[in-house]
């Protein structure tokens, strides 16, 4: 087994996001997610800056029936 030396770090870093969902009609809604990580300790000592910028995002429809 391999893995990342976290340098005696124990922060990977924080979570930033927010998601929103609208209900249209009675069985039709939508939501909207995103999420960023601000890097720290973990992340810093294993990656260069320019490789730890991480973002997620995704948008659900969802129709009920």
């Amino acid at each position: 087994m391999s893995g990342l030396s976290s340098a005696g770090s124990y922060n990977v870093g924080g979570l930033l996001d927010a998601d929103s969902t609208y209900q249209f009609t009675k069985s039709f809604s939508t939501t909207l997610y995103v999420g960023h990580l601000l890097p720290n300790g973990v992340m810093d000592n294993n990656y260069p800056s320019g490789r730890r910028n991480i973002t997620y995002g995704f948008w659900d429809v969802i129709y009920k029936f």
